[in-house]
């Protein structure tokens, strides 16, 4: 899933972060209970990921499985930008390991908390089909980060959006962020040539 280790995106600093297991505890000489596995499988516990981690791991489940390395960089065109100089051609780094039935599933799930659930109020009436996910990330000062990921269209995805707002409380603040980001987006590609399908098909 690239979660919890360094996505090779061209920016410099970036951190790993962490999944949380026995094995993270073991490092820090910190012991892990069955408790810890319940609050890890709703994404709590100790785990460290990154926003560009979580954008490209939406990409990852929007596409259908596959996980491309980021990149901030389509192209390089020369000066008067009549041709292009170097290309960055799209690399995979992985597969999902998971049968279509259970995708279908998230990203049903996904829809459902855009449309009908802690989303609707942003979504629910928003004229492209959009599938997201709102979140609460705790943090040691007793504060939260408001985090929400999202892709659109739902049926045929172009986009993949993850927002974070440090000590912003709940998804519930950062969704109209993405919904911001998506009316520029479309706006832009309504007034563009369209894409040809093999780059419709990455989104990430």
């Amino acid at each position: 899933m690239g979660l919890g280790e360094k996505t090779g995106v061209e920016l410099t600093g970036e951190v790993a972060g962490n999944v949380a297991g026995p094995e993270s505890r073991e490092k820090e000489a910190r012991r892990w209970y069955d408790g810890n596995t319940i609050q890890a499988a709703i994404g709590q516990s100790d785990h460290l990921f990154t926003p560009i981690q979580m954008a490209n791991y939406i990409a990852t489940i929007a596409n259908g499985g596959t996980r491309y390395k980021p990149t901030l960089v389509r192209a390089i065109n020369n000066y008067h930008n009549t041709e292009i100089v170097k290309a960055f051609e799209p690399e995979v780094l992985g597969t999902l390991d998971i049968d279509k039935e259970s995708l279908d599933a998230i990203k049903a799930g996904m829809r459902s908390a855009a449309e009908v659930g802690t989303a609707s109020s942003v979504f629910g009436n928003y004229p492209v089909k959009v599938a997201g996910k709102t979140g609460t990330a705790s943090i040691s000062s007793g504060t939260a980060n408001g985090v929400f990921v999202c892709f659109a269209p739902y049926d045929n995805p172009e986009i993949a959006i993850a927002v974070v707002i440090e000590h912003g409380g709940s998804g519930n603040a950062t969704a109209p962020v993405a919904k911001a980001i998506l009316d520029t987006y479309f706006a832009h590609q309504a007034d563009a040539a369209p894409l040809p399908d093999d780059e419709m098909s990455l989104i990430g």
